[in-house]
């Protein structure tokens, strides 16, 4: 009875791997984030048979080979991201992102690919928002005060999102915006008014929706630099 007894358990194992194998993919598939990056389709985020297909796979662990294995840890990790994600947790959601572990399956990269793009452009989108906020020079049309400009918070700003690269447009809008601000700023200390060049300035203002940040900084300056005699 004991070869008969290895070999019923050998063919049990066999089964369950593939049960795994052919489980795990489509359920990967099934819920998974989808959209345009900016504009992901969150409501449709959902892991339940992600979690079902998990819950068989740790069931018939003595069953795994290495491919098995790694899809598992794969659907693992996926579904946790997805939790995060239909809780709108992106903060952990970064900070996942930056420790992906290594050898995932290649049925995850797609998704993996979408989830780190928004991160990137959630980021980018946050740091050039913040850092026009802050720095500007202080004042009323033609009293600004040039000594309270900063322009290092939005150098990083700008660098990091040259570095990352926007793909989005209202990404890209924003990066076009900074470093026009920024070049506004750098000529103020550099110069003062005189420096800056009012034809383009105007422009920059002009092409620049009311409300986006860094506008009515621009707009300040070219109408001190336009009152000034």
């Amino acid at each position: 009875l004991g070869p008969a007894r290895a070999e019923v358990a050998f063919v049990e194992c066999e089964l369950h791997n593939r049960m795994i194998m052919q489980q795990v993919p489509p359920a990967l598939g099934a819920g998974r984030v989808r959209g345009e990056i900016g504009n992901l389709d969150v409501e449709l985020v959902e892991t339940t048979d992600l979690d079902a297909a998990i819950q068989h796979a740790l069931e018939w662990e003595a069953s795994w080979t290495a491919d098995s294995e790694r899809l598992v840890a794969t659907a693992q990790f996926v579904a946790s991201l997805r939790r995060l994600v239909q809780h709108d947790r992106w903060a952990e959601i970064e900070v996942a992102m930056q420790k992906v572990p290594l050898g995932l399956d290649s049925c995850a990269t797609a998704e993996l690919t979408l989830l780190q793009d928004e991160v990137d452009n959630r980021a980018i989108i946050s740091g050039l928002t913040g850092s026009l906020s802050s720095g500007a020079p202080v004042g009323e049309v033609g009293e600004l005060d040039l000594g309270q400009i900063a322009t290092q918070r939005l150098t990083n700003a700008v660098s990091f999102s040259e570095t990352t690269g926007c793909k989005t447009l209202a990404a890209s809008s924003l990066l076009g915006l900074a470093r026009s601000v920024l070049g506004v700023r750098t000529a103020l200390v550099a110069g003062g008014f005189a420096a800056v060049g009012e034809d383009s300035l105007r422009t920059t203002v002009e092409s620049t929706p009311v409300g986006q940040p860094g506008r009515s900084e621009l707009e300040l300056v070219l109408r001190t630099i336009e009152s000034t005699p």
